[in-house]
């Protein structure tokens, strides 16, 4: 099965250059959070994400041109689900996700090689405290754990090690702000979070050693839309697990990657003992 489709997505691969009435140029309105979601999104167009630059080159590989809209995630979610964008960038197939837009699939689960990539989340704690995670449970936890609001696939994690959730922080600015004031004992963060903590909140803030998750994102197109070009966002995931084993890929991003460090300044946010 899987072969037979490959063969039949390469062939529009193929015919997308040639300018064909099937493989006429495709507009994808696509909404993308309004603050740094790294490694896979930026909000500075001039320092793309990988997520960012991937769908670029898919985009030109099966003839589709890509109007980004910017908003808060749970407005991207309202989006899709009316239909007023296309699609979704960097979405996890979490429950909400997963019944509003569709995914690339195998079998039952999303398809990891399909999805844009993957984000390590990390738990982030007050130097001096002895809140850590022992066999796969919180332990000394005594307040909630801050998640960024309307992401899934973080909760559900915090849930699993036992912890309860405040999902009302917005910005990850904001997490750790409120972790400093000591109303989260912990909070959950990517790479933007791993920055503060080297930068501004340095000497206040560090990381546990053990990922909270590490999860594969997705360009997942609204349930309207891909029922009505559904060979084209089949082509488009393809182009894009063929793409992220490309070496001209590869290269690109070590570049970005060097260009944002440049930027923005380090990660190397403290490991907690």
């Amino acid at each position: 099965m899987r072969s037979m489709r490959n063969l039949a997505v390469l062939a529009l691969l193929a015919l997308a250059p040639l300018g064909c009435a099937a493989c006429a140029s495709l507009t994808i309105r696509a909404c993308v959070e309004n603050q740094p979601f790294m490694p896979l999104t930026n909000t500075d167009a001039n320092l793309p994400g990988d997520g960012q630059i991937l769908i670029e080159m898919a985009a030109a590989a099966v003839g589709a041109t890509i109007h980004y809209r910017s908003a808060s995630w749970e407005q991207c979610q309202q989006l899709v689900d009316s239909g007023e964008v296309d699609a979704l960038v960097a979405a996890s197939h979490a429950a909400i996700n997963a019944s509003i837009a569709r995914f690339p699939m195998a079998d039952d689960e999303a398809d990891p090689a399909r999805s844009m990539g993957a984000v390590r989340t990390d738990l982030f704690r007050r130097i001096g405290s002895d809140v850590h995670v022992r066999k796969g449970r919180l332990v000394n936890l005594k307040k909630r754990v801050g998640v960024m609001h309307a992401y899934q696939a973080n909760s559900i994690s915090v849930g699993r090690l036992g912890g309860t959730v405040d999902d009302n922080s917005r910005t990850m600015e904001s997490l750790a702000k409120r972790l400093v004031a000591g109303q989260l004992d912990l909070v959950a963060g990517t790479s933007e979070l791993r920055r503060l903590c080297a930068g501004p909140f340095a000497g206040k803030i560090e990381r546990l050693p053990e990922p909270l998750d590490e999860d594969h994102y997705y360009f997942a197109f609204s349930n309207p839309f891909y029922a009505a070009n559904q060979a084209r966002a089949e082509a488009f995931w393809e182009a894009m697990a063929h793409i992220r084993q490309a070496p001209e890929y590869r290269a690109r991003l070590a570049a970005e990657a060097d260009r944002r460090n440049a930027a923005n300044g380090s990660d190397d946010c403290p490991i907690a003992h």
